[in-house]
This record gives C-alpha cells, sequence and structure tokens, in this order.
C-alpha cells in the first residue's frame, strides 16, 4: 500500500483530453475517468475506470513486493486484456507490456500537479521487435514513428487529465 501511496494524488474524477499528436487537435477526443482505492481484494489496488475512452476502457495497478515492480491489468477499448509492469523513473511510472517474451506496448503516467496528469500510450513496430511485418501507421488517432522516452515508436496518443471540480 506504501508504494501505490505515491499515486493517492490521483484519487478522484477526472476529464482527459485525448490526442494522437501532441500540440495538435485534429482527431483530438474526450474523456472522463475516476481513479479509485480498491481495498477489499488481497492487496490494494488503485483502479482507473475510462468512461468512453478510446484507448482503455478500466485497469487495477499492484505494487508486487516479491517483484518489487508495478503491475498495471489493462482492460484496453476492444475489451483485450494486457499486463504492463514498470517502476518509477524519476518522475514518471513507465510500465511496459510484452508480447512474445519482447517489450510492445508502453503507458507512462506523468502527474504533472494536484490538477493535471499525462499518460503516453506507446506501441512498437513489430520489425523493432525482430519480425519482418510492420504495424500500420497513421491510423485512427495515432501518429507516425517517433522517439518516447527512448522508444521509437510506431503508434501513439496521449490523455492530458483536469481533475473535475469537487
Amino acid at each position: 500500500r506504501e508504494q501505490l501511496a505515491r499515486l493517492n494524488p490521483l484519487i478522484g474524477g477526472w476529464r482527459g483530453v485525448g490526442q494522437p499528436l501532441r500540440g495538435s487537435s485534429k482527431g483530438a477526443w474526450s474523456e472522463t475517468a475516476e481513479w479509485v482505492w480498491n481495498l477489499k481484494g488481497k492487496q490494494p489496488a488503485i483502479e482507473y475506470v475510462v468512461a468512453e475512452g478510446k484507448l482503455l476502457k478500466k485497469a487495477a495497478l499492484i505494487w508486487k513486493a516479491d517483484d518489487r515492480c508495478y503491475q498495471l491489468t489493462a482492460t484496453m477499448a476492444d475489451g483485450s486484456e494486457r499486463i504492463y509492469v514498470g517502476n518509477w523513473n524519476k518522475e514518471r511510472l513507465e510500465l511496459l507490456a510484452n508480447v512474445d517474451g519482447k517489450p510492445r506496448y508502453q503507458v507512462v503516467v506523468t502527474p504533472l500537479n494536484e490538477k493535471r496528469t499525462l499518460v503516453l500510450f506507446g506501441e512498437k513496430t513489430v520489425r523493432q521487435l525482430g519480425g519482418s511485418d510492420v504495424v500500420p501507421v497513421g491510423t485512427g488517432y495515432f501518429n507516425a514513428v517517433r522517439r518516447v522516452f527512448g522508444w521509437k515508436i510506431a503508434r501513439s496518443a496521449q490523455v492530458t487529465w483536469h481533475r473535475l471540480r469537487s
């Protein structure tokens, strides 16, 4: 529970603005979310439930003491489930999900201040993972290949969350 306490400022209601390309409103969308503590199970979790999210429906973040890392179990907008693991890198929580044993997907949560938080979603191409095919780019709300936090990203989008007034 102590490890999750660092994310306590996220608890509450948020209004998000999603952008496929930072600084551009083209293809942008809005959504709302609620971050809540769940203390009912075997271990405490912070749950993240998004209303009408384009990237994510819900997620649960726990601290895995044995592995000394965070685990985010996410239900994506298409209903698929993805498990991310990671840790803090300075002021941002960086989480990776593997496909065939290699990091493929990335979520980075950056609390900017008590009223604003940035969540970045990224995906590597199959070629970057050693395969022969490339994930299509420029589709929907994703943009072309670029570097994000040291990753060469094929597709990415960000959601900037603003705290709802209580």
